[in-house]
């Protein structure tokens, strides 16, 4: 791990061991997916080749939250393959009752689906807020994506509801 990523993960647990309150209720689930594209912000990283994926995740009463996956990608040579994982793990707590405060570390290391390509390793740490349908969050990453540069980025995103109970 280098030593941008060890002081992102060190920054975490700092931000993690406040033992901020939380009012969120445990739970664990997990997702078997069958995708016909693999895209990670906007761009394929499995050639515009299905995949399936399993990812386990639990969200703690405590607002501790972690995630993980695994993938695999069809090939037209040699069947499945194993494209890669990914992980994540924060804290999310609400102040007041209408704003929720998220930070945390997400980890993605994926492998090219073809012999000889370039595959996607990035690590970054995250801070968001969410009010009602809007959030807001913050990214920064020692090395994003193929670029291997430092970044920080922001990300807005509104959700509505089309039809009742739909999201």
């Amino acid at each position: 791990m280098s030593a941008a990523a060890r002081f992102l993960l060190s920054a975490l647990v700092a931000v993690l061991t406040l033992g901020l309150p939380a009012t969120a209720h445990a739970q664990l689930a997990a997702a078997v997916l069958v995708e016909s594209d693999y895209r990670l912000r906007g761009r394929s990283v499995s050639d515009e080749r299905p995949v399936a994926q399993a990812r386990l995740s639990y969200d703690d009463d405590s607002g501790f939250y972690t995630d993980g996956s695994a993938t695999l990608v069809t090939t037209d040579d040699d069947g499945p393959r194993f494209l890669g994982y990914q992980f994540d793990l924060g804290y999310a707590t609400r102040l007041g009752s209408l704003w929720t405060l998220d930070v945390g570390y997400a980890h993605d290391h994926l492998r090219s689906p073809y012999p000889g390509g370039l595959g996607y390793h990035q690590d970054q740490a995250y801070v968001g807020a969410t009010r009602g349908p809007f959030s807001a969050y913050l990214f920064a990453s020692p090395r994003y994506g193929r670029l291997k540069t430092a970044i920080v980025h922001g990300q807005l995103e509104a959700t509505f509801i089309p039809v009742a109970k739909w999201h």
